[in-house]
């Protein structure tokens, strides 16, 4: 099993905890403890390691630098970076889990298009929802 997250490394670079000297991108979030560099990550399941990591770079950074393939531009953005960190595993037939950030039906589509299995929560209000299959689904008490 792979666990796809992404995680904030504090910073304590030069020019203190608001500059963004020497970072590809200085991130400050709300509901995260700490501010630094973010950090998209592929983890192992079962050791807990980090096999690939992602830095994630400013918008006009990643537009500057051209990132991804053309072929990938009409998914989600949560698709393109699962596809991303996970080539290196295509067709090992891992199971892949990951939260709502990456989560959608598309990307269970996409990974399973690369021999990954899926893993998320997907919310109600997303593209290609099986609401209608599910509101026919009769469960036994």
């Amino acid at each position: 099993m792979i666990c796809v997250d992404d995680s904030i490394s504090r910073w304590y670079g030069q020019g203190g905890s608001w500059i963004n000297h020497g970072l590809p991108m200085y991130v400050a979030i709300v509901q995260k403890p700490e501010n630094g560099c973010e950090i998209q990550n592929a983890v192992c399941g079962s050791s807990r390691i980090r096999l690939w990591l992602k830095l994630v770079k400013s918008k006009p950074a990643r537009e500057e630098g051209d990132e991804g393939s053309s072929s990938n531009n009409h998914l989600l953005l949560g698709t393109r970076i699962l596809k991303e960190l996970l080539a290196p595993w295509a067709w090992t037939n891992q199971i892949v889990c990951a939260d709502s950030y990456f989560a959608s039906v598309g990307a269970a589509l996409e990974l399973r298009q690369i021999g990954l299995g899926f893993i998320g929560v997907v919310k109600t209000a997303t593209k290609r929802f099986p609401m209608a299959y599910l509101l026919r689904l009769e469960f036994s008490q």
